[in-house]
């Protein structure tokens, strides 16, 4: 693997476990819930989870109820273990969110400390266990002297206490190994080959309780005193990071995000680190290692209690869906839980969106937005309707609702993709095979939402969450039918001979009632979502996404659609101020119109002398004012003079712009 692969797995492995940590964090709610609980409720804390309850200090102050604090239990004894608390977990957040940031040198220095310190605890453990069985044991320790008489037997047999001096030291040439080659100092000093000094101490017990008796004085010391010599180093290499942290990590990052903010925007920067930390790849790795970690816990704790496999191998359906269920259910119960499963969203529906793109055999970007999209609509259902504060049973009820809304944000941006693709086909004279594909696609966003919605009203009540996915979901059809009916108009013009002069009209009109049929959907949409926020759910978040609603989906379609309106009725009256063309007059032009390049039946006449369809010449007037072959007002006070000119006056008087 190339060292810039191998760099960027270690980056996204190494930032996990703080995630870990903050998960943790944030599902005992930093210290805080438990007291909050309490005073709430007029409860004891002893039954609040998310506080120790092997710290006694803690549990005492628990344990008081407001009435005993009026009666005279001093409030400091309440207000330290609750600060201490607070602070505590605030460190250990901090101190996460740090390791997180780290550049990918910084990480795998902090590990490889890491690695040092279990790797000296463990050889420590294992000095204690062989000092504690050579003790307990009746046995001499002979290992010299069966290595000198060649008696393999004595070291083959488990039960032999030459046997476990041999693989406690075999085990701890490997820790010495590990501490050599792992050992870094977090800061510029140099201790010269102290740490080689350190490694080889762990070698010590097993070399000297072969060779000295086993009630010798020094033997129960051994463990300590030579694991003293590793741990002083450690420590000190601990206690002088930890001063230099500053120097060496903060000051630096603080100038590095100086130097970014002079050169790019806050939003440039957080793009930049947002690539640099590889926050969705961390993001699923945790997911999955979370869920992978529960589903052990949950099959074990079901066998122990012969839920699963009591006869034999076989899983019916109704535990794989108690399982799935589980799964779902603790994969959201934290924000940081939330945010990995949003990132797991974004890698599915970008999987399906990118599917779609093949599958039409387009090339553009449109996939890479709908994760990202998806993926933060999830997010923002999640917070607004309060997912991680839900009982098991609420919460996948509530996830399985959110799910079915971003399936029907997903067909939306579906018929992004297959709508131009359809205008695009019909619009020219195409083999009959490049319309299957785009006419699958549309049949699948036609038929799914009404079975999507027949089972919906078939199998639950009538709610406010079922009438918005209605609403969203009959929103899809509609523009599907638009498309297709538009599809079909433009498919009959294109195997006409003659022009179809009012097809523009007809598109207008198709385009004027879908976006008014869309607009009463977001109009109730939001009525929807005003009487779910004064009588069932409010917040803050859902107050912020019902004015992006109505701003966005309501005011702004309502502006845009007036003027669109204002614009055709004003074009139809500048087309309707100019003269109609007489047969004389289209007989002695005999051209066709500069605009759309067909012959001309019925022709409008500028004052400037030229000739086009009306039609075409309203669509011009959308964009400008002005001849589209002289760049003259095509319209004035002259207009009512050019009516009165005889035909042919009107014609003779500029021949050579007419040609």
């Amino acid at each position: 693997m190339p060292n810039n692969d191998w760099d960027r797995f270690l980056g996204i492995v190494l930032r996990v476990p703080s995630l870990f940590v903050l998960d943790e964090l944030f599902r005992a709610a930093f210290g805080v819930a438990a007291y909050y609980s309490h005073w709430e409720n007029e409860e004891t804390l002893g039954d609040s989870p998310g506080l120790s309850a092997g710290n006694e200090t803690l549990s005492e102050a628990k344990n008081l109820t407001r009435e005993e604090v009026r009666d005279g239990v001093p409030f400091l004894s309440i207000a330290f273990p609750f600060i201490l608390s607070l602070l505590l977990h605030a460190v250990a957040g901090i101190a996460a969110c740090v390791v997180f940031l780290l550049r990918i040198q910084k990480l795998k220095t902090l590990y490889l400390f890491v690695a040092c310190c279990v790797s000296t605890f463990i050889s420590y453990q294992l000095n204690l266990r062989l000092i504690t069985r050579v003790l307990a044991s009746d046995q001499q320790a002979s290992v010299f002297r069966s290595l000198l008489c060649l008696q393999v037997s004595d070291f083959l047999n488990p039960a032999s206490i030459n046997n476990v001096i041999l693989t406690t030291f075999w085990l701890q040439v490997v820790h010495q190994q590990i501490f050599i080659r792992t050992y870094k100092m977090p800061c510029s000093c140099n201790f010269g080959n102290l740490e080689k000094l350190a490694g080889f101490s762990l070698l010590l017990p097993p070399f000297l309780v072969a060779i000295l008796p086993p009630n010798h004085s020094i033997i129960s010391q051994l463990p300590i005193v030579c694991a003293w010599t590793a741990f002083c180093l450690l420590n000190y290499s601990l206690i002088v990071g930890i001063a230099g942290i500053y120097r060496t990590t903060l000051r630096p990052g603080y100038q590095c995000i100086r130097r970014s903010l002079r050169n790019n925007t806050l939003a440039g920067v957080l793009q930049i680190e947002f690539i640099r930390l590889q926050v969705p790849d961390v993001l699923q790795l945790f997911w999955i290692m979370r869920a992978i970690a529960y589903t052990i816990s949950y099959g074990i704790e079901k066998m122990e209690s012969g839920s699963i496999f009591a006869e034999g191998w076989s899983v019916s359906f109704a535990e794989v869906e108690e399982y799935l269920k589980a799964v779902m259910a603790h994969g959201c119960d934290t924000i940081i839980a939330v945010l990995s499963m949003s990132s797991m969203v974004h890698t599915v529906c970008y999987a399906i969106g990118l599917w779609f793109h093949s599958f039409l055999q387009i090339n553009d970007d449109e996939q890479k937005s709908i994760g990202i999209v998806l993926s933060v609509l999830f997010f923002i259902l999640a917070m607004q309707t309060g997912l991680t504060g839900l009982s098991i049973e609420k919460r996948v009820v509530r996830l399985c609702r959110n799910f079915c809304l971003v399936f029907t944000a997903l067909l939306h941006f579906v018929h992004r993709m297959v709508n131009p693709i359809l205008q695009s086909l019909s619009a020219s004279r195409t083999s009959v095979s490049k319309h299957v594909r785009p006419l699958a696609v549309a049949s699948f966003l036609l038929v799914v939402p009404i079975l999507m919605l027949t089972w919906l009203w078939t199998n639950f009540k009538l709610s406010t969450w079922l009438l918005a996915v209605s609403a969203f979901s009959l929103e899809v059809v509609v523009k599907i039918l638009g498309t297709l009916t538009i599809y079909a108009l433009f498919l009959i013009d294109a195997h006409q001979n003659t022009y179809w002069e009012n097809l523009d009209d007809y598109v207008y009109y198709i385009k004027a009632l879908g976006s008014a049929i869309e607009f009463m959907f977001g109009v109730f949409l939001f009525l929807n979502g005003t009487w779910i926020l004064l009588f069932e759910s409010g917040g803050a978040i859902r107050t912020c996404m019902m004015c992006i609603h109505a701003y966005f989906n309501i005011w702004l379609e309502a502006r845009n659609g007036w003027d669109a309106f204002n614009k055709r009725r004003t074009a139809l009256g500048k087309i309707n101020s100019l003269p109609d063309a007489t047969p004389n007059q289209l007989s002695v032009v005999n051209d066709v119109c500069a605009i759309c390049y067909q012959n001309m039946d019925h022709a409008k006449v500028t004052q400037c002398g030229h000739f086009f369809h009306g039609n075409c010449l309203r669509k011009w007037l959308y964009m400008q004012d002005k001849c589209p072959m002289c760049h003259e007002v095509l319209y004035g006070t002259g207009g009512r003079e050019e009516k009165e000119r005889p035909d042919n006056e009107v014609v003779q008087e500029n021949p050579e712009q007419v040609q």
